[in-house]
């Protein structure tokens, strides 16, 4: 099975938000290098028993992941207005997440920023590569959906496995493909907002 290498290191995001800050640049969206694909891992091993001062030392050592859209885990009180979901390339299979910074309903473009704090690109497209997201959508056991993986930017196919009022916001789902070293997929809690239908044609 495929397993994700999505885990969040702590480092990782306090060291982002201590960079320089880069202003943002327009991409076009026929950029061939926008494709997105997730990483495989062999089950991790568990860490070796060490001194806990040594612990901070081995953590500072260790390299920033390289998978594109890791961020910080989302506060309680996370923003999730104005988000979309967007094809950076048109008929690509792969969708990021990115919040709408204007809508020209005379082009029938949009122009968005990447929700990867790393990225901080800018884009202008059409609407017909954006999927406006929406909070207050219902699902129900057993809908097949797009939706964000826990602590990336990007949307996989997953299936709703429970969708109760208790879970503030949340909605279980399942990932294909997204099994451990078992073969068991384990549910995985998205904000509503980072879940949509499954794109036109990817059915």
């Amino acid at each position: 099975g495929v397993r994700h290498a999505v885990g969040h290191n702590s480092n990782a995001a306090s060291m982002a938000t201590s960079t320089t800050s880069i202003a943002p640049t327009t991409i076009t969206t026929n950029n061939p290098n926008n494709t997105l694909r997730r990483s495989s891992t062999n089950t991790p091993m568990p860490p070796p028993s060490i001194n806990p001062t040594t612990i901070a030392t081995q953590q500072h050592l260790q390299p920033l992941p390289t998978t594109r859209g890791i961020i910080p885990p989302p506060p309680k009180s996370i923003a999730t207005s104005n988000l979309a979901a967007i094809q950076v390339t048109p008929n690509s299979p792969d969708w990021i997440l990115a919040k709408i910074l204007s809508h020209d309903k005379v082009l029938k473009t949009y122009k968005l920023i990447d929700e990867d704090i790393s990225s901080n690109q800018i884009y202008k497209i059409p609407e017909k590569q954006v999927v406006v997201l929406n909070k207050e959508s219902k699902w129900n056991r057993g809908d097949v959906v797009y939706a964000v993986y826990p602590d990336t930017t990007s949307f996989y196919e997953s299936t709703v496995s429970s969708a109760p009022p208790s879970l503030n916001g949340y909605v279980m789902v399942q990932f294909k493909d997204d099994w451990d070293a078992n073969g068991v997929t384990h549910e995985k809690a998205v904000l509503l907002a980072h879940v949509m239908k499954v794109p036109t044609g990817r059915r």
